[in-house]
C-alpha cells in the first residue's frame, strides 16, 4: 500500500494554483527531454491551435526537434509538447504565458466542412450524458478557472509571474458540490441501421472528487465477478460528474427487452447471494486499477494524486 502511494506522488512534485484560477503542476523530471501540457480541463476545444501564440508552440517545438499531440479527452484540451531540456527556455520566456492571455476568438476559428456523417454512438453518448446530467451549465470557454499548465521541470518564477498576472476569465467557478438532479428512471430507444445494436444501462457519478466514485469502481468490479452474462462496463475518472455505463450486446433480429430482464434477475439474484469472496478480490481488482500508470498519471497530470490516496484507503 505504502509503495502505491509513494509511486503516486513520485509522478508529482507540486501544485499551486494562481489567484485567477490557472493550475500550476510540476511532474518528475525525465532525463533527456521536457514534457509541457497546457490546455484547458474542458473537452472539445477544436480551435485550441488556432491563435498565433499557440501555433508558435507547435512551430518552435517542431524546429527542436520534439513532438507535439492535441489532447482532446472527454474531460480536457490541451497541447502536449515533449522538447529537449536545453529548448526550455525558449518557452518558459514568454510562449506559455501568451498562450493562456490570449485564447482563441471567434474571428480566429476555422470552419472546415465537415462531410464525414455524425457518428451514431457519440451521439447516443451525449444523449445519454444529457439525459443524467443535463446540459452544461458553463456560460464561458477558456476560463482561467479551467486552465492549467503542467511541466515535467521547475517552473521558473519569471512564468508564475506572467501567468498570475493575466485577468480572471470567465464567471462559472468550478462548483463545490455535485448537482443534484430528481431519482427517475428514463428510457431511450434510438432507431440504427448497424448490424449489432446494445441494451446500455447508465447512472449519474459524482467527480473523483468524492467518495461515491470509487464506490462505483468497486461495484464494477464485483459485477465483473458475479454476473455471468456477458456485458462491458464504461467508467471514467473524471473532475466533472459523469455517468457510469454497463453495456450488453444485441445481435440483429434479437429484441433488447429479454436481455434487460435477464441482467435485472442477475443484479437481484447477487443482492441476495452476493459472496463475501467476490468483495475481497473486487477489492483487490480495484486497487490493481488505480495502480496502473496511466491512471496515476491521470491524477497526477491533474494536480491531485491526494484524491487517489483517499480512494485507496
Amino acid at each position: 500500500m505504502f509503495a502505491l502511494i509513494s509511486a503516486i506522488f513520485g509522478l508529482l512534485l507540486s501544485s499551486v494554483t494562481l489567484p485567477n484560477g490557472i493550475r500550476l503542476i510540476e511532474l518528475r523530471p525525465t532525463k533527456d527531454s521536457v514534457e509541457i501540457i497546457a490546455g484547458y480541463d474542458e473537452p472539445g476545444l477544436t480551435d485550441l491551435a488556432s491563435t498565433s501564440a499557440a501555433r508558435t508552440l507547435i512551430f518552435d517545438a517542431f524546429a527542436t526537434g520534439g513532438n507535439i499531440q492535441l489532447i482532446n479527452d472527454h474531460d480536457r484540451s490541451a497541447l502536449r509538447l515533449t522538447v529537449p531540456q536545453w529548448a526550455l527556455p525558449m518557452f518558459t520566456d514568454l510562449q506559455l504565458s501568451a498562450f493562456f492571455k490570449d485564447p482563441p476568438k471567434a474571428s480566429e476559428k476555422v470552419e472546415r466542412p465537415d462531410r464525414s456523417p455524425p457518428d451514431f454512438r457519440a451521439q447516443v453518448e451525449e444523449e445519454i450524458r444529457s439525459a443524467l446530467l443535463g446540459a452544461d451549465s458553463r456560460s464561458e470557454q477558456y476560463g482561467t478557472a479551467d486552465a492549467f499548465l503542467a511541466i515535467s521541470a521547475t517552473i521558473p518564477d519569471t512564468l508564475r509571474d506572467a501567468l498570475g498576472a493575466i485577468p480572471r476569465r470567465g464567471s462559472v467557478n468550478r462548483p463545490e458540490s455535485e448537482s443534484a438532479r430528481l431519482p427517475a428512471e428514463r428510457t431511450l430507444r434510438f432507431k440504427s441501421d448497424l448490424a449489432t445494436g446494445a441494451v446500455i444501462f447508465a447512472v449519474p457519478v459524482p467527480s473523483v472528487y468524492y467518495k461515491q466514485w470509487y464506490l462505483i469502481l468497486l461495484l464494477d468490479r464485483i459485477l465483473h465477478r458475479a454476473i455471468k452474462v456477458p456485458f462491458q462496463t464504461t467508467l471514467v475518472p473524471s473532475l466533472r460528474p459523469h455517468y457510469y455505463g454497463l453495456e450488453i450486446p444485441i445481435a440483429q433480429g434479437q429484441f433488447p427487452e429479454p436481455a434487460e430482464d435477464n441482467l435485472l434477475q442477475e443484479l437481484q439474484r447477487l443482492q441476495l447471494t452476493l459472496d463475501s469472496g467476490y468483495l475481497l478480490s473486487a477489492r483487490q481488482e480495484a486497487l490493481q486499477f488505480l495502480g496502473n500508470e496511466d491512471i496515476q498519471e491521470w491524477f497526477a497530470s491533474r494536480g491531485i494524486p491526494e484524491r487517489l490516496e483517499e480512494g485507496i484507503q
